[in-house]
């Protein structure tokens, strides 16, 4: 009931309840009016309250539905919403580096454009940044070619878009992020902001320990079976952790305060009756595997 009113209250129906019932208690008290008139047999009064019940029971239905087909449309509006927030983040993300690309190559070209004085002598000043500058690798398109064609593969937009920003967000500390997918496609169905969430988890999670390590590659598979759908990420680990404590509220090996990523994944993943998770310790990599069940 309470769920009931705050629907009501999120999609503005109050207006449109109350006018329902109001009609519903003016029709009331006109049969009750015409019940007390003489010439009204009992056999009419027993139609029109019939009619009346009947009436009520349908008006009912009929806004029991409307609030459902408020509720999906308004889940649709905000999902359409938030896949519009991800193409942006992507397309804003994706632009910063190609404008960082830019900047470094062109200014790059503008020093060593001055390596050489009016004199023809090397300034002793700059030695040490031209040989620096000399030295760097080009930056790569790292989205193109193998590694694009593999995130094309995963044909939900926000989850694309999260995983190319935690690519980034790896490269930028330093990392590498491989991502390899078994199947032509990646086709979320349901329950996609939940895994959106565990997966962002995970990821932050394999990073945040791959930083403290000297392997510095973080691996991330889908694998695609029958019925199934299976995100493994396997990361590094600095020290040995007990894997049935990690669920735990409060364990951390971050320090106190912490610890609070993988119990809101236990919590995600023990709500839906299609998520399950898998972890291990191979090679002192810990992976930790998502499987989501796929139903229909």
């Amino acid at each position: 009931m309470e769920e009931l009113q705050k629907k009501i209250t999120s999609f503005k129906l109050d207006n449109q309840i109350f006018l329902m019932l109001l009609s519903l208690f003016i029709s009331f008290e006109v049969i009750l009016f015409m019940g007390d008139l003489e010439g009204v047999t009992a056999l009419i009064t027993g139609t029109l309250m019939f009619s009346f019940i009947s009436f009520t029971v349908l008006m009912i239905w009929l806004v029991y539905n409307l609030i459902q087909v408020w509720s999906i449309r308004q889940k649709i509006t905000n999902s359409k919403e938030q896949n519009r927030q991800f193409d942006d983040y992507l397309n804003s993300v994706q632009q910063q580096y190609a404008d960082l690309r830019k900047f470094k190559h062109d200014f790059k070209n503008i020093v060593l454009s001055m390596k050489i004085g009016s004199d023809g002598k090397f300034n002793e000043n700059y030695e040490e940044l031209y040989s620096e500058l000399l030295n760097q690798k080009e930056m790569s398109t790292d989205l193109d070619g193998k590694i694009l064609s593999e995130y094309k593969k995963i044909s939900n937009e926000p989850l694309r878009g999260l995983i190319i920003q935690k690519f980034f967000k790896s490269k930028s500390n330093g990392l590498k992020l491989d991502v390899h997918i078994s199947s032509d496609s990646v086709d979320l169905q349901e329950n996609i902001l939940d895994i959106i969430r565990i997966v962002g988890i995970l990821l932050d999670n394999a990073i945040e320990e791959t930083i403290k390590c000297n392997n510095r590659n973080i691996n991330m598979a889908f694998i695609k079976n029958d019925n199934t759908l299976e995100i493994s990420i396997e990361n590094p680990l600095e020290h040995t952790i007990d894997i049935r404590k990690i669920f735990k509220e409060g364990y951390s090996t971050k320090g106190s305060g912490r610890g609070t990523g993988l119990a809101n994944v236990s919590k995600i993943v023990d709500s839906k009756s299609n998520l399950y998770l898998d972890t291990e310790i191979v090679n002192n990599n810990f992976r930790i595997t998502l499987i989501i069940l796929e139903r229909g």
